[in-house]
């Protein structure tokens, strides 16, 4: 037994060599974040930028009515309040869970009225979508919000700027926010939103590129159409 072991390990000797140096790799490149995943205690959770014991909570809500009362009823017990970004069909649909939400002291945010792609969606059109959806939830629970959260996450500058004109706010006002008094309230947290800024600017025309191209296709495909309807 003992001399298979060591014709086995002789014959692999170069292969556990080149594992091994890849395993030292792996753990020479892992961030402290992705540390966190594997070696941490799933029941905590992963921070990331300031080191303090806070976390936030945000909820879509596009479905699953039924179980928003539940949700809600465990938040009250643990006091706990978290934000709703809700979206326009939802609210039309379920206007009296929308104003239980809002009555339970929990905070609502606006994720547009149709969870469309936004970053596809012309400066008109994102405008129409994030007033629709506040409208709805004004009809709905009597308040309105100060926050937009796209669904998916998508988003482009044409997306930014409609924002911006929803909540009375300006591109200039959000970057002077950020990029000046946050560097003075907040120097750590300012580094990371420069990070993103740099990265921003960087990419910026490449986003406008491919918004400008998402344009033509929309305007040529709603031309194919007419014609086609003509026919």
């Amino acid at each position: 037994m003992a001399g298979r072991l060591r014709r086995f390990f002789r014959k692999n000797a170069v292969n556990f060599m080149i594992l091994a140096v890849v395993l030292s790799l792996y753990a020479a490149t892992m961030t402290p974040q992705i540390r966190a995943v594997f070696y941490e205690s799933k029941d905590k959770p992963v921070y990331q930028g300031a080191d303090v014991p806070y976390c936030a909570i945000q909820c879509n809500v596009y479905q699953g009515a039924e179980y928003i009362p539940a949700m809600l009823d465990i938040l009250r017990e643990r006091n706990i309040r978290i934000t709703w970004n809700m979206g326009g069909v939802f609210v039309d649909a379920n206007a009296s869970l929308t104003r239980r939400i809002a009555e339970s002291g929990q905070e609502l945010g606006n994720h547009g009225y149709r969870h469309l792609q936004h970053s596809t969606l012309s400066y008109e059109e994102n405008c129409e979508e994030i007033r629709k959806c506040h409208e709805a939830v004004v009809r709905a629970a009597g308040v309105g919000m100060s926050i937009f959260a796209p669904p998916s996450g998508d988003y482009n500058d044409t997306t930014i700027r409609a924002a911006a004109s929803a909540f009375g706010l300006s591109k200039s006002t959000v970057h002077k926010e950020l990029s000046q008094k946050l560097r003075r309230e907040n120097p750590a947290l300012y580094k990371q939103v420069e990070e993103v800024l740099r990265r921003n600017q960087a990419e910026r025309h490449i986003r406008g590129g491919l918004a400008t191209r998402m344009k033509y296709l929309r305007e040529k495909q709603k031309k194919i159409d007419k014609n086609a309807e003509i026919r």
